[in-house]
This record gives structure tokens, C-alpha cells and sequence, in this order.
């Protein structure tokens, strides 16, 4: 009688529990917050088996604002406190649609589009496991001529140790390919083409793409 009399108030408090407001269990909530306070957008985020969460996100100035330009944001954390933060920015430069990934040794590849005029250009930067000052940028695909659409993240793929990028390359408004590059644990010295548009055709956009690297 005992059992069965102790086993009713465990039920209401299991009921109770379920049905109480509230985050669903296992659900954290993550500050994005930086110096700027700036509206964010377009996030990303990466996790290492251990746990530790890789995000980047963009950041636009308000409108109205005066002076200033669009950047990326990459912040680490473990359990939702806010851990080491990067912005990226230039006042003559602006960096949006950021993507990342993250690999076993704690590091992570940050990718954005960097844009001065009205077209853009994949950059990428290799972010350390121990973050003492903002990583170098440097463009996807060498030599930095290569202009993609300013709409869509540079896309980048990871087994835990190598990594790939894939970009798009606009040839005009009709016509797009993909072109590839493994970025990790050494660059590639040039690109290869994966998706070839045919410049022949009236119209030949190609979209959509998606990558993964295998062990």
C-alpha cells in the first residue's frame, strides 16, 4: 500500500514538470552580444564533440546610423556564457554572411563575404584554439578576383581535420558556377571546378549546393 500511495505524487510531479513554462530541458540560451550592439543576422554555429559551440553571425548598422559598415561577429562558448569574441570590421569594408566549422584540435574556419563595392569576394580565416589577437584574412580562392553572390554564405565542409570551401562564382546575372578549394591542414595552391555553368546557354544559374567531407 505504501508503494503504491508514494507512486501517485511522483506522477503529478512528472505532470507537473512537463507541463511546466519554460525552455524545454536541455535548451540553453546563448547571449550574441558585442561592442555594437547591432541588429545580428545570418548565424552560424559550429560544435566540437567535447561541447564547446562555435557561432559567427553578422551585424549591420541601423538605418539612419551615419558611418560604419556591416561585420561579422564569432563568439565560443561552452554553456552559454559569453567566451571569446572576434569582430571582424573595417570602416571601408563590409563583411556579412558568415559561416563556420569547427575541428577537433578546438579550432575553427570562419567564412564571409567581403565586399567594397556592390560585389563580393569569399574570405576565410583559420581562428585558434587560444585567441590572442584577430586572425589573417585571406580570399578563398587565390588572387582574390573571383566575385561571388553577396546573397548566400560561402559554404564550408569538415571531417574534423580537413577542410573545404566552395564558393560560387558569378559570371554574369544569368550565369553561375562553383568552384572548390581545401582550405586545411594545407591550402590548396589553386581551385578546381566542381560546378561548371554553360555561358552558351541563355540562362544557366546554378543554386543550392550542398558539401560534406567524409572520414
Amino acid at each position: 500500500m505504501y508503494k503504491r500511495m508514494l507512486t501517485l505524487p511522483l506522477c503529478v510531479l512528472f505532470l507537473l514538470s512537463a507541463c511546466s513554462p519554460g525552455l524545454p530541458e536541455g535548451v540553453l540560451t546563448i547571449p550574441l552580444d558585442s561592442e555594437t550592439g547591432w541588429p545580428a543576422s545570418n548565424i552560424s554555429i559550429a560544435v566540437e564533440a567535447d561541447g564547446d559551440k562555435h557561432i559567427a553571425w553578422s551585424e549591420c548598422p541601423p538605418v539612419g546610423t551615419i558611418g560604419g559598415r556591416c561585420h561579422v561577429v564569432y563568439q565560443r562558448t561552452r554553456s552559454g556564457e559569453r567566451g571569446p569574441q572576434l569582430i571582424f570590421s573595417d570602416p571601408d569594408v563590409t563583411y556579412s554572411m558568415a559561416n563556420i566549422v569547427a575541428l577537433n584540435d578546438g579550432r575553427a574556419v570562419i567564412a564571409f563575404n567581403k565586399s567594397v563595392t556592390s560585389t563580393c569576394v569569399a574570405h576565410y580565416a583559420i581562428i585558434p584554439s587560444l585567441i590572442v589577437t584577430t586572425p589573417t584574412i585571406n580570399p578563398i580562392i587565390p588572387g582574390g578576383a573571383t566575385v561571388s553572390s553577396c546573397y548566400g554564405k560561402p559554404i564550408l565542409a569538415t571531417n574534423g581535420t580537413t577542410v573545404y570551401s566552395v564558393v560560387d562564382k558569378v559570371h554574369d546575372s544569368k550565369h553561375v558556377s562553383y568552384l572548390y578549394r581545401k582550405l586545411l591542414p594545407s591550402p590548396a595552391s589553386s581551385e578546381a571546378m566542381v560546378v561548371t555553368s554553360n555561358l552558351a546557354n541563355v540562362t544557366d544559374i546554378n543554386s543550392g549546393l550542398v558539401t560534406r567531407v567524409d572520414a
